[in-house]
């Protein structure tokens, strides 16, 4: 093989690991000898409508600034995502806030970067024969959620102590991914379950009736975290890598933009990149309705990113009072919200 300079600089740094901690301060970008990054980035293991635009961003936006193509590892427990990153085995990961908190509140050395949408396309449905209003969790209600302690358990949880419902009576099992829970719905094993808002329709266009929606969270809470972008700590402080992820999250954020703007965008990504049944098939129009929902209703795709301080400031009483934090997270050091800032100068926005 020909080794030029250039390719003896790429295979030093990998050797090295070029994904590893470097000069600390976020550096402008600077024409570089070696090769830009190939990213490592965990996500989970379904990508529904409110993924979609995020999902488009790391598949077209973010190659299209020179980038390979990323290495997308789908993992179904979000909790798992937060291991890996925690362990440092993955670049960037999808996950849930409450899990990455909880870790670095135990001193897992990781930090919070960006939000893969903003508040949720999740809602809970209930078997309607069971199931009619909140207080119908309060007499021993069997739900599913992904992992003890997300926020898909957050979720129930949340709307309970707002509304001051007993959940002392309700027995929660594990099943992790959204189809396993619907199908638990729909076998009749558990009386609730947490899905996102186009499997909930599909659900309940397939058996009119017998399933009804009782938690919309967006309805509860001005804006509900659920999934946030967390690298581990020593992933940053390298330049290269450091403008890898601006790039990222800039590629999101115009995708954001573009999702809200143009229908037409929205259901071409839904069609390449959904994972949900017949998702290639969809038309424009019969993807309108939950295009609007999230884009106006549940205002999932932030034009500025949607990360910021002060939500997770709001959200942590209620994080509290429900036990999923004890109260001794640092905000100052696992919210890294200089790389949403940067993104959003260089976007003139």
């Amino acid at each position: 093989m020909n080794l030029t300079r250039r390719n003896a600089l790429r295979n030093a740094a990998l050797a090295g690991g070029i994904l590893t901690a470097g000069a600390a301060g976020l550096a402008p970008w600077r024409p570089a000898l070696a090769a830009k990054p190939k990213l490592d980035i965990g996500i989970l293991g379904f990508s529904l409508a409110i993924h979609v635009p995020a999902i488009t961003a790391l598949h077209q936006g973010f190659p299209a600034e020179g980038y390979p193509e990323p290495s997308l590892t789908r993992i179904t427990s979000m909790r798992v995502v937060t291991q890996t990153i925690a362990a440092g085995a993955s670049n960037l990961g999808e996950s849930d806030a409450i899990s990455a908190l909880r870790a670095a509140e135990s001193g897992a050395d990781i930090k919070l970067v960006g939000l893969p949408y903003a508040n949720t396309s999740q809602v809970y449905v209930a078997n309607a024969a069971k199931i009619k209003s909140l207080e119908d969790f309060a007499k021993g209600a069997v739900v599913a959620v992904n992992s003890k302690g997300d926020f898909t358990h957050l979720l129930l949880l949340g709307p309970l102590a707002k509304h001051d419902i007993d959940a002392s009576k309700l027995t929660v099992i594990e099943i992790g991914g959204s189809g396993g829970r619907v199908a638990a719905l729909r076998a009749g094993r558990v009386d609730a379950v947490p899905v996102h808002l186009d499997q909930a329709q599909q659900l309940m266009a397939a058996e009119p009736g017998k399933f009804n929606i009782v938690i919309r969270p967006w309805n509860e809470f001005e804006n509900w975290i659920s999934e946030a972008w967390i690298v581990p700590s020593s992933f940053l402080g390298n330049p290269d890598n450091e403008r890898a992820l601006v790039d990222v999250l800039k590629a999101q954020i115009a995708s954001f933009r573009k999702a809200n703007a143009d229908l037409g965008y929205f259901a071409e990504g839904y069609r390449n990149y959904a994972t949900i049944s017949n998702a290639k098939e969809a038309s424009d129009d019969s993807l309108r309705e939950i295009w609007q929902s999230l884009s106006k209703e549940a205002r999932a795709w932030p034009e500025d990113g949607g990360f910021r301080r002060k939500d997770f400031e709001a959200m942590m009483p209620i994080w509290k009072r429900t036990g999923a934090i004890k109260g001794s997270v640092d905000l100052d050091k696992v919210l890294a919200t200089q790389y949403v800032e940067q993104a959003l100068q260089e976007l003139g926005a």
